[in-house]
């Protein structure tokens, strides 16, 4: 309630505004509007989030394929063996 009526302060006296989303909010006389607009807003930023995080992973994935299949014609195309060392634990 006390984010309501602190919104509706930070609103007052725009009918229409930016909510630092993108979208319009409605005057905040109406909460249930209010809060539906701010909402959705929010789902549509996570939405774009989403979609970003998707592309990052595919990018990583592709990435790390590419890593895999370098390593793997390494190794094929030794004449000799591989020895590898550890450190000990």
């Amino acid at each position: 309630m006390m984010t309501v009526m602190m919104a509706r302060r930070y609103f007052r006296g725009d009918s229409k505004s930016s909510d630092g989303f993108g979208a319009e909010t409605p005057n905040s006389d109406n909460p249930t509007a209010f809060m539906a607009a701010s909402m959705q807003a929010v789902i549509k930023k996570l939405k774009e989030q989403e979609k970003e995080l998707e592309a990052l992973h595919r990018a990583e994935r592709e990435r790390a394929q590419q890593t895999e299949r370098m390593s793997e014609a390494v190794t094929r195309n030794m004449p000799a063996g591989l020895l590898l060392l550890m450190p000990p634990a």
